[in-house]
């Protein structure tokens, strides 16, 4: 995820200058990382955007073949790397000044969902000295994520008609389907673990949490010293247990 992002901000980086004239035209793109890959969008007048679209998803396949050259080679993405690096991770820390609202949803979420990272070991992994990322090792994460096996959706929307929303479609199979695409049954799915009823509870922290209404808690102190508020989620699951 992490290498992921990275590669999206140095994509990003490298489109500027082109970005900038296709804004004057009216036009903008996104290319943004997701739990379950990355997400491409492009807006503007219908007529231009297969054109739009050709060029962004061209260069985020030449930018991974100039990425896996290294530093030594590639000098000028290698510098855009660590600034995308020292982006990320001050964006990452500053994630932990939010409100104690937004983190505490965040903890919330962080609790129940499966397979997830918490806010913390994403900043150990970029600021490890041990074990530093590359230009390299990210270029081959994205690589992995675009032309592995995958799946692709496409959703057109505004005044486009079929013919050019196949238009799009073949632009996105023919830069990216290079392997056999995912069945429905591997495709990533998010999955929410079950809170433990009180028995359960008693088995997992002991006596101490009997005569306790909520016996499952957690607890955290703001990360800024300076944050005078407070915040409480309340996380209340109903369903089948098959579901969770």
């Amino acid at each position: 995820m992490t290498l992921n992002r990275l590669y999206a901000k140095v994509l990003r980086d490298d489109l500027s200058e082109y970005v900038y004239f296709a804004s004057i035209a009216g036009m903008s793109y996104r290319v943004t990382c997701i739990p379950t890959g990355f997400r491409v969008s492009v807006t503007g007048y219908s007529e231009k955007l297969p054109h739009l679209l050709e060029v962004v998803t061209e260069r985020m396949l030449s930018l991974i073949d100039e990425m896996k050259e290294g530093p030594e080679k590639q000098a000028r993405l290698a510098q855009k790397f660590e600034k995308a690096r020292q982006s990320l991770l001050r964006q990452t820390k500053n994630f932990r000044m939010e409100s104690p609202y937004e983190t505490c949803s965040y903890i919330s979420r962080m609790t129940v969902e499966d397979n997830v990272w918490h806010v913390q070991q994403y900043v150990e992994e970029m600021e490890d000295p041990k074990n530093p990322l590359t230009m390299e090792e990210c270029a081959s994460a994205a690589e992995e994520s675009l032309l592995g096996r995958g799946r692709a959706e496409a959703l057109c929307m505004g005044n486009i008609n079929e013919a050019e929303a196949k238009e799009v479609a073949n632009i996105i199979e023919e830069r990216f389907r290079k392997a056999r695409p995912l069945t429905d049954d591997e495709i990533p799915s998010f999955k929410s673990l079950k809170v433990p009823t009180k028995e359960e509870a008693l088995k997992i922290y002991g006596p101490e949490v009997a005569d306790l209404a909520t016996p499952t808690k957690i607890e955290q102190v703001v990360y800024s010293a300076e944050e005078e508020n407070n915040a409480i989620q309340l996380i209340l699951q109903t369903g089948s247990e098959h579901e969770l």
